[in-house]
């Protein structure tokens, strides 16, 4: 009898494992159908715009019009918070991307966060004159955890006249108040 007694209690354990494994799996199934959520609603809200532009554009002075639905207005006034805090990334994403492009640290300030503003220069953020900083264009923007969200963007440089090159670039953007402000720029 005591050896029906351990096999119970082993399959009692074993019982209890396979559970718990199932509800692990079912959390992650979750959290990974939540996270998909996200990054849909993100491709989304950039579908949701209308380019003002043509994507070969140009502003005057020093400032590019960026490609496709980076030059955007959106066709419907954003109705949830995630919405609202979409639209001020990608704002301060726009902003601080066509300074870049433009080469002016002074007109980037208001989209950096001081910390960031505080550890460039100007010298630093212009980079070199040759070739020439052209235009931009989001690649991608995701929900990155703990309210940083990331945006991949795509610098295209010109050589005396020409397309050159290009160059990719992760920007960290953090909530600061009631915006958003670009953290750091890395190349990737």
């Amino acid at each position: 009898m005591p050896d029906d007694k351990i096999v119970s209690k082993k399959k009692t354990i074993q019982i209890v494992l396979i559970a718990a494994l199932g509800l692990i799996v079912l959390v992650l199934i979750g959290v990974l159908i939540w996270r998909g959520r996200q990054v849909n609603q993100a491709k989304n809200l950039v579908n949701t715009v209308t380019p003002t532009a043509s994507p070969t554009t140009t502003v005057t002075g020093t400032k590019i019009v960026i490609q496709g639905a980076q030059s955007a207005v959106a066709t419907t006034t954003p109705q949830t918070d995630e919405e609202v805090i979409f639209s001020q990334v990608k704002t301060a994403a726009t902003n601080f991307m066509n300074a870049y492009v433009g080469r002016s640290l002074e007109d980037a300030k208001p989209y950096m966060t001081n910390e960031y503003y505080n550890s460039t220069n100007q010298s630093d953020f212009a980079g070199v004159s040759s070739p020439s900083r052209d235009r931009f264009e989001f690649v991608t923007q995701v929900f990155a955890g703990a309210d940083v969200y990331q945006i991949d963007v795509k610098v295209y440089y010109k050589l005396q006249g020409e397309d050159s090159s290009s160059e990719s670039f992760r920007l960290n953007i953090l909530p600061f108040g009631d915006q958003h402000l670009v953290n750091s720029m890395s190349s990737i």
